[in-house]
């Protein structure tokens, strides 16, 4: 919850730095009069309030006890806060609320090494046989990447000859496939990379697939793969939605949902228009793959159209413009540090992202941006810096880039000139321990990570979400 506090303090300034001045006092029946608290206004002119006037669903007067009082008349509700502490609601502007319970899977598997891995494989292979999907989670980076070697579908043949075998990396951005998994959905050695070094089918040193699958070329598969329960992803989705309501949570941006939107704003949108969504959601479309670009434009049109309502909406499209370290498809400046020979890249080109911010710029619509490596924080703030001086001062599209987990000293201060927000999911550094990212990044880098406090510093707008959905 600290992450989203953090995530208020950061974008909810424009609320209430207009409202600083007492207005003509005109009592309407529906305002809030809330008095006698300790209320943070998120304004640097005026950080503290006795007193707020809500009408609208927005804040209408700040000041103090005494002028809150000229709003008083019959049929106002006023509360008396008793001392207690406000502040304006919270933006979690980086989570996925649609994921919850999306994913389930047939067995769970807890061994954080590999060895240990392997014999809870073999165990359930003898006591649970049979020929169908079998869906599981998660087999542990650090004990299986190495570089740019990672793990054999060989191994899950032995263990589970006769059945399709689908395994998440406890990442959530690498899927480990039996041979008969990768027959079921139609890949083989002739099969194209999405993306290659990004969202790939691994290969050996003879074209041979491995069965190891990374980032938008899993992502891209998986409602082929899982069976969703809607009813209790519903519920789910319904319980977590009320309990962010109850925590202080007013808005969230929607990171994605795989290639489950449907399903996802399907639901949202019928409780939309009951009047029954908690919270003002903002719902995208997530592009993993370059050819993804044109169809990602088309539905956010579509998801508009079929479910945009009061509080659901989809303003902002997201865009991978990298991968993860813990897979190696981080796109970094220098080659990782345990493959020298082995250097990732950006989901699209440099021209390519100025293209896509123009067509953003016609469409009117933002971009969040994940990016995990310096190259990818450097290519996006290129992109944007000629998109900017192509349009000029009336360029459309607010950009946020996430994670950040490195970017170079230089990028620092081209935050604030670009205009682009900086939002940090806070709960990664150190998340994991030991942790998977250090053998590739070298001791070095892994410890230079996250450097929120240098873009904020430097004048960024810097945030924080959780990128979670509990």
């Amino acid at each position: 919850m600290c992450c989203l506090k953090f995530l208020c303090l950061a974008t909810c300034t424009f609320i209430v730095s207009a409202c600083s001045q007492q207005p003509d006092v005109e009592t309407v029946a529906n305002d809030w009069v809330l008095t006698n608290g300790k209320i943070y206004t998120v304004n640097p002119d005026q950080s503290w309030a006795e007193a707020v006037v809500i009408r609208d669903g927005k804040f209408f007067y700040v000041g103090d006890n005494e002028g809150a009082q000229a709003f008083v008349s019959a049929g106002v509700e006023t509360t008396d806060l008793n001392n207690r502490m406000l502040i304006p609601g919270l933006v979690d502007a980086h989570t996925h609320p649609g994921q919850i319970d999306l994913i389930q899977f047939d067995a769970s598997f807890d061994a954080t090494n590999r060895d240990a891995f392997i014999l809870e494989l073999e165990a359930y292979a003898a006591t649970n046989p049979g020929d169908d999907w079998l869906r599981g989670c998660c087999w542990p980076v650090i004990s299986f990447v190495d570089g740019d070697l990672g793990p054999d579908r060989m191994e899950l043949d032995r263990i589970f000859p006769d059945r399709p075998v689908w395994i998440n990396s406890n990442a959530g951005h690498s899927f480990w496939l039996n041979s008969l998994a990768l027959q079921a959905l139609g890949l083989n050695e002739d099969s194209r990379d999405p993306r290659f070094p990004i969202a790939m089918y691994k290969r050996d040193a003879t074209g041979r697939l491995t069965g190891w699958v990374k980032e938008g070329a899993g992502w891209q598969l998986m409602d082929d793969v899982f069976e969703v329960d809607r009813e209790r992803h519903e519920n789910s989705m319904r319980a977590m939605l009320q309990t962010l309501s109850e925590h202080g949570v007013t808005t969230v941006y929607d990171a994605g949902n795989k290639d489950f939107s449907d399903l996802v704003y399907s639901f949202l949108s019928k409780l939309d228009q009951a009047g029954e969504l908690p919270v003002r959601y903002e719902g995208t479309y997530r592009i993993s793959t370059p050819d993804r670009v044109s169809l990602g434009i088309a539905e956010m049109r579509r998801f508009r159209e079929f479910y945009g309502g009061e509080r659901l909406k989809f303003s902002a499209i997201k865009l991978f413009m990298d991968g993860v370290h813990e897979n190696r498809s981080g796109a970094m400046l220098e080659a990782y540090a345990d493959n020298p020979d082995h250097v990732s890249d950006t989901t699209l080109t440099l021209d390519q992202m100025v293209d896509f911010l123009l067509l953003l710029h016609e469409e009117r619509l933002d971009l969040h941006v994940h990016v995990i490596g310096d190259l990818a924080t450097k290519v996006v703030l290129d992109a944007l810096e000629l998109a900017q001086e192509n349009v000029g001062e009336n360029f459309y599209p607010r950009v946020s880039v996430a994670h950040l987990q490195n970017v170079d000293p230089g990028d620092w201060p081209r935050f604030a000139e670009l205009g682009v927000t900086a939002n940090f999911t806070a709960w990664w550094l150190g998340a994991d321990q030991p942790d998977p990212v250090a053998a590739g990044l070298g001791p070095e880098m892994a410890n230079d990570t996250y450097r929120a406090r240098a873009i904020f510093d430097a004048g960024g707008n810097v945030s924080f979400s959780s990128d979670d959905w509990t």
